[in-house]
Parts: structure tokens; C-alpha cells; sequence
């Protein structure tokens, strides 16, 4: 059985405006990119300063993944708020590393949070 594209795992998924989500993503081939510091500071600068339309409320960069915790504050999709950290930060990795090539693999996965007006 084939394995789902990553596009396929957002089908029927919404994104909703101040819900929290957990957003997990991989690295192309699994690339251990984040051993090194400098691209790893990369990452979290991009975290920290892509806050347009998600807020940031927590991280953990991992060797060859990301997992994020973002609560989304616009009408844009999870969806954007995720591809533009992945293409900000890889083309910065790109060029400090003077190379090309693909940083993140294609896709993520997410988990909504319970959302709760009061807390």
C-alpha cells in the first residue's frame, strides 16, 4: 500500500483562527540539518520572527525535525503559516550553507488543541 503524499494528510482538515496547533515536520531524507548551531539559529529566528500570522508559543528543534506549537491570529491557513517558516528558513539555510537543494521534507503534521475562549 502506498504511503499518503504529504498534501493528502490536510485533506478535511480546517485551519481556525486562535486554535492552537501542534505542528510536527521533517527534514528531506531525514537530514540531521540541525546538529549544526548556525543553522539551527536560522530555524528558531525564523520561528520568532514569521509571527505575521501565527504566534509562536513554543519549539523544540530536533537533529532532522521541528515540532511547534502556534496558535494561528489571521485568516491565513495553517497550511501558509507553515510553508512560509519552511521557505524562509531554507532559503537562509541554503545560503549560509552555500548550497541547493530541498531543506523540509514535503508536508507536516498537526493536532489542534483544545481552544477555550476563557483561558
Amino acid at each position: 500500500m502506498d504511503k499518503p503524499h504529504g498534501s493528502d494528510l490536510r485533506k478535511g482538515r480546517v485551519s481556525l483562527l486562535n486554535h492552537i496547533y501542534l505542528v510536527t515536520t521533517t527534514t528531506y531524507r531525514r537530514q540531521r540539518i540541525f546538529t549544526d548551531l548556525f543553522c539551527a539559529r536560522i530555524l528558531v529566528r525564523t520561528l520568532m520572527r514569521e509571527q505575521k500570522h501565527g504566534a509562536t508559543l513554543a519549539f523544540v528543534v530536533m537533529p532532522d525535525h521541528l515540532h511547534w506549537l502556534v496558535q494561528l491570529e489571521s485568516c491565513k491557513t495553517l497550511e501558509d503559516v507553515v510553508q512560509t517558516v519552511k521557505s524562509v528558513s531554507a532559503h537562509k539555510i541554503n545560503a549560509l550553507l552555500r548550497r541547493k537543494g530541498k531543506i523540509w521534507q514535503t508536508g507536516f503534521h498537526d493536532h489542534a488543541l483544545r481552544y477555550d475562549e476563557e483561558l
